[in-house]
């Protein structure tokens, strides 16, 4: 079964929940890294605070994720909206073991995140938010599903998912009712 797409109500509600949380700023970022950016889990919790940060300490604006980092083990480029950009600096303002090393590690342990954590992390997030039917892939669906509502091309979404098959990209997008009577209009 495909990960739900969120609404906009239940994305605020996730995030609502989520500033109740210990480490929000932590859990925020996570879940925007896959909503604004449409990252998976494992890319997630691979990234390094060099990563998004520049020596001089400003957010990067995009960055490249090594064949490492992704499912597919092929690099390619995340480009980071301004909202993104204004959470990872206040993140990383806040944060201070995410000096060196990786971005996101955990409370109990030290350690740094595992993709299999983050799918836990996001997991509990969704089912205190009451979100049924989401899961760590949630964020990445809804992320592709609302460029498609704006009209973006599909093969500009390709390149942003990092898939190398159009029609992978194409099983993400959820139609609504509502986009097929605004096609008619």
């Amino acid at each position: 079964m495909a990960a739900k797409v969120l609404t906009e109500a239940e994305a605020k509600r996730v995030l609502a929940v989520i500033a109740q949380r210990r480490h929000a700023g932590r859990d925020t970022l996570i879940f925007l890294f896959t909503l604004f950016a449409g990252m998976r889990a494992c890319e997630v919790a691979g990234l390094l605070i060099d990563d998004v940060m520049q020596a001089d300490g400003t957010t990067k604006t995009e960055f490249v994720l090594k064949a490492s980092q992704t499912k597919g083990h092929k690099p390619r480029t995340v480009y980071v909206s301004k909202r993104l950009q204004r959470e990872i600096a206040l993140y990383t303002a806040t944060d201070r073991q995410s000096a060196v090393g990786s971005l996101f590690r955990s409370q109990k342990t030290g350690c740094t995140f595992t993709a299999h954590g983050v799918v836990l992390l996001l997991k509990g997030i969704y089912a205190d938010a009451n979100v049924f039917g989401a899961s760590s892939h949630s964020g990445r669906r809804t992320f592709l599903t609302r460029l498609a509502e704006r009209g973006i091309s599909p093969f500009v979404m390709k390149e942003l998912a990092g898939h190398k098959n159009i029609a992978t990209t194409q099983r993400y997008v959820d139609v609504g009712e509502h986009q097929l009577r605004a096609a008619l209009e």
